[in-house]
């Protein structure tokens, strides 16, 4: 079994590697790429940028403080697992109906044998396997019962290797063409994302 290490900054991972293979983080810490608000005039989009971040190098905690809300992601690494564990608690007045998150981008060592597809927790639960040689690994969405769009997308059109973990509740609001899953976020109320990224090796099938 492959045996995963991290390190954390007071602002995210620091480190990742995977049975001594550095694999290379493109974030200092976890990311929101997208928010929107349901006011009673209409939906519009929140603040992307945090007012602040902060975390702990000892519990591998990262608190990241918007206008609308926090968000609090948790790292460890469990023998061949990255888990993460980000819990988001809304502040604002108004309903939260669509959040995208980025907690994790990295470099994977080669390029995909094929491009994974984005998966959305609708009818069951949600795992997209890949194959980065001489790795594989299954991005995983650890809670079975709420809908949740999980997809590992390329972090920039230049490096085929560059990859970037989304997760988002209603995943419609990234683009049409994805289901309608409402997840929304209540004023005062949390909600909570738990997903896991696990290596194996090259000829190791889905696990």
């Amino acid at each position: 079994m492959s045996i995963v290490l991290i390190t954390i900054s007071s602002r995210g991972l620091r480190s990742l590697a995977v049975d001594g293979l550095n694999l290379p983080l493109l974030n200092s810490s976890p990311q929101v790429l997208g928010v929107k608000l349901a006011r009673p005039t209409g939906i519009i989009s929140g603040p992307v940028q945090p007012i602040a971040v902060y975390g702990s190098q000892l519990t591998g905690v990262i608190v990241s403080v918007y206008s609308w809300g926090t968000t609090i992601t948790a790292y460890s690494a469990v023998g061949n697992r990255l888990n993460i564990d980000v819990s988001v608690h809304s502040e604002a007045s108004d309903v939260i109906p669509f959040l995208w998150l980025s907690p994790l981008a990295l470099r994977l060592p080669t390029a995909l044998v094929t491009d994974p597809m984005p998966m959305f927790n609708v009818n069951g639960p949600s795992s997209i396997f890949a194959v980065s040689a001489p790795l594989s690994l299954a991005l995983c969405n650890d809670d079975v019962l709420k809908p949740l769009l999980l997809r590992l997308t390329k972090a920039t059109s230049a490096n085929h290797t560059d990859f970037r973990i989304d997760i988002a509740t209603d995943p419609s609001g990234i683009t049409p063409s994805y289901p309608v899953a409402p997840r929304p976020i209540a004023p005062g109320a949390t909600d909570r994302f738990k997903i896991s990224l696990r290596f194996g090796g090259v000829d190791d099938t889905e696990f």
